[in-house]
């Protein structure tokens, strides 16, 4: 009796083992799903990366040349000075149109601030902030990676 109590407590144990282990796979990988959808909820509406890219062509980008008065107005601002001096020259800090987004309640021009630096093995575009420009009231948004959102920028007039 001794004899097979030990081999099948063995076949048991490992039976159990195998069995809680694929549980706790599952229920691991549950509370991931669960993570995932509560935050897409919590951030429907809120984030900037709702919506759909719309494709921009010249003629679009002509036609929003106002844009580029109000990063000007930005690079004027207390936050935009900084991101001016974290350069060599002023002449380096530009903006690049990256895309143009539509959400339920906007459409935004998406700009990535910046300028191009040395990295060691030739010049890169390194971005400095992303600026949302609603193209209806035509405010300007700066976009927090850390809290996934859009903070508004007050920028002065001309």
């Amino acid at each position: 009796m001794k004899k097979y109590l030990i081999p099948c407590g063995a076949v048991l144990l490992f039976t159990s083992c195998g069995l809680f282990s694929g549980k706790e796979k599952n229920i691991e990988s549950d509370s991931v799903k669960i993570a995932a959808s509560e935050l897409i909820d919590s951030t429907q509406g809120n984030s900037a990366d709702d919506g759909e890219t719309i494709d921009m062509d010249t003629s679009t980008i002509k036609r929003l040349s106002w844009i580029d008065d109000v990063m000007k107005g930005y690079l004027r601002t207390p936050e935009g000075v900084k991101i001016v001096q974290g350069y060599k020259y002023e002449k380096d800090v530009n903006w690049i149109w990256d895309s143009m987004r539509k959400t339920d309640s906007a459409t935004y021009v998406v700009l990535q601030l910046g300028g191009d630096v040395d990295n060691g093995e030739g010049m890169v575009f390194s971005t400095a902030a992303w600026i949302y420009v609603d193209t209806l009231s035509r405010k300007a948004y700066e976009y927090s990676i850390e809290k996934e959102d859009l903070r508004p920028l007050n920028i002065p007039a001309k």
